[in-house]
């Protein structure tokens, strides 16, 4: 594994935690440490406040997670597809895929219509809660596409070696 794979791995879990992180923040924490401020001015400037600087890391990781995880898609099909066969276990590889992108475009148009004005609109709460719940379906379905990778890599080494010998 080169250092650029490194890098494109380390920058594309960081990002991801950062905008799981905060949306879970932005989301649950946040509100009940308002709830205790008195005054209503007080407490909407500190949510716009911290809401801006959620909205400029939330771009600049949907920017990272974009060119990251293109990047990590190409190398991933490419060690999956150079060996023949592997046909119908591949499947489910690209299944995984298939809904990991879906969401990952579902949560992005989310973010950024929930994000977009610069008051929050009176729905962006319920936006923020379904992108939470989309972001935890995104780490479950990475999780079982890696797995499903690391099983398919595994087996076609195995069968690698099989036709070797």
């Amino acid at each position: 594994m080169d250092l650029v794979q490194i890098a494109s791995r380390w920058l594309h879990v960081v990002a991801a935690c950062l905008v799981i992180g905060g949306v879970f923040f932005m989301r649950v924490l946040l509100p009940m440490g308002l709830r205790t401020m008195g005054a209503d001015a007080m407490r909407s400037e500190m949510y716009l406040r911290a809401r801006r600087g959620f909205k400029m890391m939330t771009h600049s990781c949907i920017f990272v997670l974009l060119v990251t995880g293109t990047y990590n898609m190409i190398l991933a099909f490419k060690g999956i597809n150079a060996n023949p066969n592997l046909i119908g276990s591949k499947a489910l590889f690209h299944g995984l895929i298939g809904v990991h992108l879906i969401l990952a475009i579902l949560v992005i148009v989310l973010a950024i219509v929930a994000l977009k004005p610069k008051e929050p609109k009176a729905n962006a709460k319920g936006l923020m809660t379904v992108n939470l719940v989309l972001l935890f379906l995104i780490v479950a379905t990475t999780s079982a596409t890696k797995a499903t990778r690391d099983r398919l890599n595994a087996e076609g080494a195995r069968v690698a070696s099989d036709a070797a010998k």
